[in-house]
């Protein structure tokens, strides 16, 4: 791909000279070169675009619309895929056969992403793809540190992993997360993404100290952002769950659902619902 063409092209509507932009950072020759060939060394164009006030994300989204509306269409179908039947077998064979064609398993972790969300969204059993989990299991294993397309894969499957498989891989999920290179903003979306996560999966299997242990990390990943006041107000929520798991109070209990009634109120109806009949679910298993 030559980007060369691309970044002028933004340069130019910016308004900002080759020379302005270029300084301290390579000659003006070479830029003017780059812009022409599109041959450049990554961590130079990225010192570029920091002058240009443009996101490497939004910079390649911008150089293949093509490719990037592929993957948007892919990720609708996807979705679909998940409460449909016949979306579910044509994407799911889609995929198997990418990957039988390839090699890249990437295809294989789609097939199985659809085949799991599936049969976890109908209550269906999964276990006719254990020999795919333990596959994607090595392959996670095999990095160090996980990317974005890993960290929201394992957010979408971690019901799939045994839960020693799960609080063994914490660390990694961690280090991976701070070490993205993103926004503070969208960092920690994806923390306290897998900070609920995981703590609704620990409430799911019933496992008491998983709960505390998850919790804790989910309490860690709020902040003063009030755009995270969602995700506290599910924190006070389930830190309330914990408590009538370890000693049923009937006046939690009741200040719990008077608590809740707020999404109800403000049109969250489908929310409220869900929050429900998993709060109802827990303390009935008690």
């Amino acid at each position: 791909m030559n980007y060369g063409p691309l970044f002028s092209k933004i340069r130019k509507s910016r308004r900002i000279s080759q020379k302005s932009i270029s300084s301290g950072i390579l000659s003006q020759s070479m830029l003017s070169r780059f812009e022409t060939s599109g041959k450049i060394e990554a961590d130079v164009l990225v010192k570029l675009l920091h002058r240009l006030h443009i996101h490497p994300t939004e910079f390649f989204m911008l150089s293949d619309d093509e490719d990037f509306l592929r993957q948007q269409f892919f990720y609708r179908r996807l979705h679909a895929a998940f409460y449909n039947f016949s979306d579910y077998i044509l994407l799911s064979n889609e995929e198997r056969d990418k990957y039988r064609e390839t090699n890249d398993i990437y295809h294989l972790i789609n097939a199985v992403r659809i085949e799991a969300i599936y049969a976890y969204k109908h209550n269906k059993n999964f276990s006719n793809i254990n020999d795919d989990i333990e596959i994607i299991k090595k392959h996670l294993l095999s990095m160090d540190s996980w990317f974005e397309s890993e960290i929201v894969l394992y957010l979408d499957i971690m019901f799939i992993f045994d839960d020693s498989f799960i609080r063994s891989q914490h660390r990694r999920m961690i280090r991976s997360l701070e070490s993205l290179p993103f926004g503070t903003s969208h960092r920690n979306y994806l923390k306290s993404a897998y900070g609920h996560n995981s703590t609704i999966l620990a409430f799911e299997r019933g496992s008491t100290s998983n709960i505390a242990f998850y919790l804790s990390y989910f309490e860690s990943t709020l902040t003063k952002d009030p755009r995270d006041l969602t995700n506290a107000f599910y924190y006070s929520v389930y830190q309330q769950l914990l408590t009538l798991k370890n000693k049923f109070d009937q006046d939690i209990f009741i200040s719990l659902f008077q608590e809740i009634k707020l999404l109800k109120k403000y049109g969250y109806e489908d929310e409220y619902a869900e929050l429900k009949e998993f709060i109802t679910k827990n303390v009935s298993a008690n």
